[in-house]
């Protein structure tokens, strides 16, 4: 439907830890919004969405800042797998509703 978000995913290897296969390490290659809707495709965009006060000519001067903190994981259960590296979207790569 239009205004559905999917996320675009890049499959990766399976991730089997003792003996027990808990899916794939999937790289995500970026996030589309539907546009047009079609049975069995759609027309996508990368749309950004941005609140914006109109009133407040010091909102465009307003960033949002993210940091990275590392987090405290047991080293022995670091399994060290290579993160795959996204390709550019392409016909045929899957496509996953989310609700982000």
């Amino acid at each position: 439907a239009a205004g559905d978000v999917l996320r675009i995913i890049e499959k990766g290897e399976p991730v089997i830890i003792d003996g027990v296969n808990y899916g794939t390490l999937d790289m995500v290659k970026d996030i589309v919004e539907v546009v047009v809707p079609y049975d069995k495709f759609s027309i996508c965009r990368k749309i950004i969405h941005k609140a914006v006060n109109p009133l407040n000519p010091l909102d465009a001067l307003n960033k949002t800042l993210s940091q990275l903190r590392p987090l405290k994981v047991d080293p022995s259960g670091i399994t060290n797998r290579k993160i795959p590296t996204p390709t550019p979207i392409k016909k045929g790569d899957i496509a996953i509703l989310t609700k982000e």
